[in-house]
């Protein structure tokens, strides 16, 4: 039997992806020892200064990314793909040659223009997979992001270590070609009923629709709590490794480690996370994996030695690989098929707020009171996400309208 159309360039994606995302975790978590590369020596400028280098894409990403999707419903979605790889190709080409910290602050907002890679796969493969295997297909997107952080960090570490931060920004830009190609030669978009008129693809017109709609909102917001929290303690967490005693000059190897470790369990548990969301319902999934993960992350600030970090890495890769496949599963049920790559990109921006709030916050909270703080902080935004429906429950209207199971 002939493999169906969706599932075959579900896997193309797939591998597309991990390519891209061995590029991305391979250098990006580098950013705050490259901070300090370009001349910002002092602990509390570093973190500052990692903290905005960090968010800077995202600052701009959460307002091209809803375009971009509307574009995807018109013009298509594969374009819309191959765009964001080729965008990801040159911005990380030129971080490789700039020379100050002001200079990296402009290319990343350029990367927040021109980039999406992850956002745009999303939208093709919620568009095109039929709604029972969304969970799934969406925990496999995930998953696939995971497998690039499980391999990306250690490949970037050794590497920047024994060559250079700046040879891993060309080794994403050569990544992200090969990606380009993986995707220009092997998906095919089937024929969609691409929406035509304004009303129905613009993205006023879509952010109105998620306006309206509390569950949708909620969700949203739910979304961008999840990612602040997630990715809170990033900017610093080099730093909070070299604190707790980790040799210097193998920093970038050991952040590697801890982070790829983090990954490989992030990958391997989206397909465990993925059945449980179509079996269960997604929100039944969120009730176990916050409340583990938000204990793994708060029991990182506590820690007396950078080696304790290991085993909480591991609990956090283990259940926080449900949190955001959960809450993209159950926004993707709230969403008519028209509407389903704008709305995934606004769901994509929602994360790529939380990304911009999580870094901003965290690179001040530690120049001001301490590092240790932006663990217990995480972990609280984790606890929200739970908290929220329960602070702001939907009418008995609303929730007949859309079934808790079902979204």
């Amino acid at each position: 039997m002939a493999t169906p159309l969706w599932r075959r360039n579900l896997w193309i994606l797939l591998i597309a992806q991990s390519v891209v995302m061995i590029g991305i975790s391979a250098a990006f978590p580098l950013l705050p020892l490259y901070v300090r590369e370009l001349g910002v020596t002092e602990l509390r400028q570093a973190q500052r200064w990692s903290g905005i280098i960090q968010a800077a894409p995202f600052l701009v990403a959460v307002f091209a990314i809803p375009l971009w999707g509307t574009l995807a419903d018109r013009y298509g979605r594969k374009l819309m793909v191959l765009r964001a790889v080729l965008g990801l190709a040159i911005v990380t080409g030129l971080m490789a040659i700039v020379q100050s910290v002001e200079q990296l602050l402009v290319v990343r907002l350029l990367q927040g223009a021109l980039t999406g890679f992850i956002a745009s796969v999303l939208a093709l493969i919620t568009a095109t997979v039929p709604p029972q295997y969304a969970g799934y297909a969406i925990s496999m997107h995930q998953g696939s992001i995971a497998a690039g952080a499980m391999v990306g960090p250690l490949i970037g570490g050794a590497l920047a270590d024994l060559v250079s931060i700046r040879s891993v920004f060309l080794l994403v830009a050569c990544l992200a070609l090969v990606s380009t190609g993986i995707v220009l030669i092997g998906v095919r978009e089937p024929p969609m009923r691409l929406a035509t008129t304004a009303g129905v693809t613009a993205l006023r017109q879509n952010l109105r629709y998620a306006l309206r709609k509390r569950r949708i909102l909620q969700l949203l917001v739910m979304t961008v709590l999840a990612q602040a929290g997630i990715v809170f303690t990033v900017p610093i967490f080099p730093y909070y490794l070299e604190h707790l005693g980790a040799t210097p000059h193998w920093l970038a190897t050991i952040t590697g480690v801890m982070l790829g470790t983090t990954g490989f369990f992030l990958a391997a548990m989206a397909p465990f996370w993925g059945r449980r969301i179509d079996r269960s319902g997604p929100h039944r999934v969120l009730r176990i994996t916050i409340p583990a993960g938000a204990l793994a992350v708060a029991a990182q600030g506590i820690v007396p030695s950078y080696w304790w970090i290991l085993p909480f890495r591991v609990w956090i890769g283990i259940f926080l690989a449900g949190v955001i496949p959960a809450l993209y599963a159950a926004l993707n049920r709230c969403v008519p098929q028209e509407r389903k790559a704008g709305i995934m990109g606004i769901g994509s921006s929602a994360t790529l707020l939380g990304n911009l709030i999580g870094p901003l916050a965290s690179g001040w909270i530690a120049a001001t009171w301490s590092m240790e703080a932006c663990f217990f902080v995480a972990a609280f935004l984790l606890f929200c996400v739970l908290a929220l429906p329960i602070a702001f429950p939907l009418a008995a209207s609303e929730e007949k309208a859309v079934p808790a199971e079902e979204c």
